[in-house]
């Protein structure tokens, strides 16, 4: 069983976004339509053969997940009667649409790294190292653990019959190609909170890492911010190293109503 890191990441920009994590201890949950990778989450669909009542059993479950409400007897006949008639491949091509492809719209997903130090992430998703690096306890996530991102050279398999709903989420919402394998992703799934914010438990987030190019006037602002946090949360500042590409991550202080800056940026 592989271990969990004990403390994941997020790259932001130093905008409104991010400040509302801090200021509300919340966090925004995209849809996986709204990826910017158009490859994220494919999967090759596994032959499904079974009796027909084990594919309206598999509906009824995915349909419930995804509506947040039963099926009538009225519904489940009409499915039914419809599934009856199908080829395999016609509800293959049924269940793609009626349930995955509305899994994707609803489904909530929040991204997370385990990496603190990537230059690529730093410059792609926290504004040129001019944003932030929010950490957080992974060790006691308080009902925010996060799933890990598998990556592969081709299209895993997936049968939908024989797969439980939390597997039919992770496996269809944490699998990228790969060549994002760089990013050590991982991923918090939420049925039904697609494009919300959702609160977390204020003391999983213990740290802040200020890009190595956070202008003076922005640092100032995270710091103002970070004084105001009712709960202990440590500054670092990112720094580039001399003889390599690379960054240092060094510690600046604890800040918080309930704690005091130990050291002054130099």
């Amino acid at each position: 069983m592989e271990t969990r890191p004990p403390k994941l990441y997020k790259y932001c920009p130093w905008n409104d976004y991010a400040k509302d994590i801090l200021l509300e201890n919340r966090v925004y949950f995209n849809s996986a339509e709204s990826f910017n990778d158009p490859f994220d989450g494919n999967v090759v669909l596994a032959d499904m053969d079974g009796a027909m009542e084990k594919w309206l059993e598999r509906f009824k479950r995915a349909f419930a997940a995804v509506h947040n409400r039963n099926l009538t007897e009225e519904e489940q006949r009409a499915i039914g009667d419809t599934l009856a008639k199908m080829s395999l491949r016609e509800r293959k091509q049924y269940f793609e649409k009626n349930i995955v492809d509305v899994l994707r719209k609803a489904m909530g997903i929040c991204c997370f790294s385990a990496e603190n130090r990537n230059i690529v992430m730093w410059s792609h998703y926290a504004d040129n190292h001019k944003g932030i690096c929010l950490e957080f306890n992974h060790s006691n996530s308080g009902g925010f653990g996060a799933s890990k991102v598998s990556y592969y050279a081709e299209y895993p398999s997936l049968n939908y019959i024989s797969a439980s709903d939390a597997e039919l989420s992770i496996n269809r919402f944490c699998i990228k190609a790969v060549d994002w394998q760089y990013e050590q992703e991982y991923r918090v799934i939420m049925p039904n909170k697609a494009k919300a914010k959702i609160p977390f438990p204020p003391e999983l987030l213990v740290g802040v890492i200020a890009g190595c190019c956070m202008p003076d006037e922005k640092l100032a602002e995270l710091i103002g911010l970070l004084e105001n946090r009712l709960l202990p949360i440590t500054l670092y500042k990112a720094r580039k190293k001399e003889r390599e590409f690379g960054l240092d991550i060094a510690r600046v202080g604890d800040y918080g109503l309930t704690s005091s800056a130990l050291e002054d940026i130099e």
